[in-house]
C-alpha cells in the first residue's frame, strides 16, 4: 500500500507497514528508509500527517486540529469493500475513511478498482497524492528489479542473520530451504510442482545436497506437523532460527523479524530451493539477487516436468 506516489524525479511517500488487518508498524521498523529514500524520496505515513506517536489504529483528528491534512486526493481499492470492511462507494468527497489504522482521512476521489504502476498512472501526474487500498501487484517486473538494490531490511535484521549462521555454519557453504505448508496444503493441494510431502520432501533434499556437494542445511517452514518435522530432523539434521511456526502464538512484532531473518539467512546460503508459488520463496529470491547471486543458485523444490535441476 503506499500513499503519494508521483512519477520520477518526483517524491514518493511510504506509508505504515501492515502485516495484518489488525496491528500497523511503521514502514521504518521493516526496511532501511535511508536505503530505499535513495531510489526514491520516502517518508513514513506517521511523518506525512504529523500522527501521533504509537503503532495501532490512529483515531480522527479534532476539527480545527489538522483533519483536512490527512487527505488522499485519489484512492484506488481493489475491490467493492474498503479497509476496515467499509463500503466502497465512487463519486462525492469522503471526509471520515480508514486507511492503514489511520481514521477520519479525507479521500477526493475513491476508485473501486485496482491500479497498477502503468501508463494509466503517468497519466495522473498532475494529482498531488494517490493512494492504495488492498492492492497487491502494481509494480511490473522490471520496475521491480530496479527497486530490489534499496529495498533493504533495516541492519538489526542481517546482524541476527549473519550471527546465527556464523554460529551454525562458520564458513561451510549450505543449502537453504524453504518448505511452504499450512495454507498451501488447501489452496494449492492438488499441484504437484508447488507441494511435496514428507517422503518426498526429504528425498528432493538429500538430491540437491549431494549434487551440489553440500552437507549443511538450512530449512524454514510454517509445517506443524510434529512427525513430519522429527522425521525430517532424524534425516537431514537442518538448522532453524525458530522452530516455531504458528504466528498466532507469537507477538506480531516478534514473527514479522523472524521471518525477515529467515529470509536473510536463506539468501546467505549457496544455494536455495523455494516453493513455487509461494511470496515468501520470492522474496528470498530477490533478496539474493541483491546479494549478488545469480539466478542459476535458486531453484524450486517441486519439479515441473519439464524442469531440472
Amino acid at each position: 500500500r503506499s500513499v503519494g506516489w508521483t512519477p520520477a524525479p518526483r517524491r514518493v511517500h511510504a506509508m505504515w507497514y501492515v502485516p495484518d488487518g489488525n496491528e500497523y508498524f511503521p514502514l521504518s521498523l521493516v526496511y532501511n528508509m535511508s536505503t530505499l529514500s535513495e531510489y526514491q524520496p520516502s517518508v513514513e505515513l506517521a511523518d506525512l500527517w504529523a500522527l501521533p506517536s504509537g503503532y495501532g489504529t490512529v483515531g480522527p483528528a479534532a476539527e480545527g486540529s489538522g483533519a483536512r491534512k490527512r487527505r488522499i486526493d485519489l484512492l484506488f481499492v481493489a475491490g467493492r469493500t474498503g479497509p476496515g470492511g467499509q463500503a466502497c462507494v465512487e463519486g462525492a468527497e469522503q471526509r471520515n475513511f480508514l486507511f492503514n489504522g489511520v481514521q477520519g482521512v479525507v479521500v477526493g476521489d475513491l476508485r473501486c478498482a485496482p491500479q497498477r504502476y502503468t501508463a494509466e498512472l503517468q497519466k495522473l501526474a498532475h494529482v498531488r497524492s494517490i493512494g492504495f487500498a488492498d492492492a497487491f501487484d502494481q509494480v511490473p517486473e522490471q520496475q521491480a528489479h530496479e527497486l530490489v538494490p534499496f529495498l533493504r531490511f533495516v541492519r538489526p535484521i542481517y546482524t541476527a542473520a549473519e550471527e546465527f549462521v556464523q554460529a551454525h555454519f562458520g564458513e561451510e557453504p549450505f543449502l537453504a530451504v524453504h518448505w511452504r505448508r499450512a495454507d498451501f496444503k488447501l489452496t494449492r493441494g492438488g499441484r504437484s510442482d508447488v507441494l511435496l510431502e514428507v517422503d518426498a520432501f526429504i528425498e528432493r533434499v538429500e538430491s540437491a545436497l549431494l549434487s551440489r556437494g553440500l552437507s549443511r542445511l538450512y530449512l524454514a517452514t510454517d509445517a506443524t506437523e510434529e512427525d513430519d518435522l522429527a522425521r525430517i530432523r532424524e534425516r537431514l539434521d537442518p538448522r532453524r532460527f525458530s522452530w516455531v511456526a504458528n504466528a498466532d502464538e507469537t507477538d506480531m512484532q516478534v514473527a514479522m523479524d523472524v521471518a525477515n531473518i529467515e529470509i536473510a539467512i536463506c539468501a546467505m546460503a549457496a544455494f536455495f530451493l523455494g516453493t513455487r508459488t509461494s511470496n515468501y520463496s520470492l522474496t528470498v529470491r530477490e533478496e539474493r539477487r541483491a546479494r549478488g547471486h545469480p539466478d542459476e543458485t535458486h531453484n524450486f523444490l517441486a519439479f515441473k516436468q519439464d524442469a531440472t535441476d
